[in-house]
């Protein structure tokens, strides 16, 4: 799935659209390789090299990298954006999304003990973090301002929450936690087709909404309620 080597630039928004400086697993370095099409340590050393810059989007203090603006990041590199390179970004995106919390449906005492015995997802929080942040970006921008190819439509944030959510199960559901929220801001009608789906009787989504009656850490069902109360926000979607 390893895209071909690219030029500076073109390394330089791939890897932006990541989240910079977010490689704390060797698996999050994985996928930086993966959609940049070079080995990590270069791609770090493009980054030094823009964090110096001082044109640069960039910023560096004590090793940690901080993106100044993703949305003019989205919108200053919009042209160098292919079919396939979004569909890359799409597979690395719902690569890490699915990665689920495998300690989900277990009580503290059995989550500790899993955790103790190296049972921890494949990537980190942060890097979760920051690719659901920027699908949250480029679905505000639009394929229109960042005059992507009209074969890209329609929206291919809302293609890739769809292929994340699709066949979603109970582990999948009560893995997303503040994540929820913002792809609901990102794909509002794909969560909510999803979220009627599974909340039918039988559904993945009951045996969270259950989970309250369980002394578990974390609320699994608290990452839905936050997307909920993010949609309401929004008048057509307030029934």
């Amino acid at each position: 799935m390893r895209l071909a080597p690219v030029s500076t630039i073109e390394l330089k928004w791939r890897v932006f659209y990541l989240g910079p400086g977010t490689a704390k697993k060797p698996a999050d370095r994985g996928v930086f390789s993966i959609l940049s099409g070079q080995p990590y340590d270069d791609v770090e050393s493009s980054l030094i090299v823009d964090s110096n810059d001082p044109n640069g989007l960039l910023f560096r203090a004590h090793g940690k990298y901080r993106l100044l603006s993703p949305e003019l990041a989205w919108i200053r590199y919009a042209r160098l954006i292919t079919k396939s390179v979004i569909e890359t970004f799409g597979q690395v995106v719902q690569y890490i999304l699915t990665d689920d919390e495998p300690t989900v449906g277990m009580t503290d005492t059995e989550r500790l003990t899993a955790q103790f015995l190296g049972s921890h997802p494949e990537f980190s929080s942060t890097l979760r973090k920051n690719v659901v942040n920027s699908l949250a970006i480029a679905a505000s921008i639009g394929v229109a301002r960042l005059k992507l190819d009209s074969s890209m439509s329609p929206s291919f944030v809302d293609w890739i929450v769809r292929s994340i959510l699709k066949d979603a199960t109970f582990k999948r559901w009560a893995s997303f936690k503040g994540e929820l929220s913002t792809l609901a801001e990102a794909a509002p009608e794909a969560l909510l087709d999803a979220l009627e789906r599974d909340l039918q009787p039988g559904g993945p989504l009951v045996e969270v909404m259950q989970e309250a009656e369980k002394v578990l850490s974390g609320f699994p069902q608290a990452g839905i309620l936050w997307a909920l109360e993010r949609l309401c926000w929004a008048p057509e979607y307030l029934v």
